[in-house]
């Protein structure tokens, strides 16, 4: 099974990323050399889009934001397909039956392919922005702006 782990950033860690977030920030492919381990004229390329992501990652752990990555074959478990989806596990489950999400059974645990807990999150988005849509068009039709 895939691991999936999150990681705290320390102080020491915050600013190295507030530091390097803005280093990368600019357009195109960037070179990495890693500090003491690599022969005077190596480095590694790394495409634009996995910079943006590296990018992405180290603001977040310059705000001392947890990061949690997660490869897209993982199988999460219930409680961690909850977290991903900021929802109690309880609520997870009745997503589960309500949108027909094929789950893995592992003797008695259920086992959820992390592609479908994305689906079920664009589920989640696209309904909570139909509520506020319907909340504003009722705020608008009451004069309650």
């Amino acid at each position: 099974m895939t691991r999936v782990e999150t990681i705290i950033p320390t102080d020491q860690e915050q600013q190295i990323a507030r530091t390097s977030s803005r280093l990368l920030s600019g357009p195109g492919n960037i070179e990495l050399r890693l500090h003491g381990t690599v022969q005077p004229g190596e480095f590694v390329m790394v495409p634009t889009r996995i910079a943006q992501m590296f990018t992405h990652i180290l603001v977040q752990i310059a705000q001392g934001k947890a990061v949690t990555i997660v490869p897209n074959d993982a199988m999460l478990t219930t409680q961690d397909a909850a977290d991903v989806l900021n929802v109690s596990r309880p609520f997870l489950i009745k997503l589960l039956a309500e949108h027909n999400v094929l789950i893995q059974k592992v003797g008695n645990r259920r086992r959820i392919p992390f592609i479908e807990v994305q689906r079920l999150k664009e589920v989640l988005q696209t309904n909570s922005r139909t509520a506020l849509q319907e909340l504003a068009k009722l705020d608008q039709e009451l004069g309650l702006e």
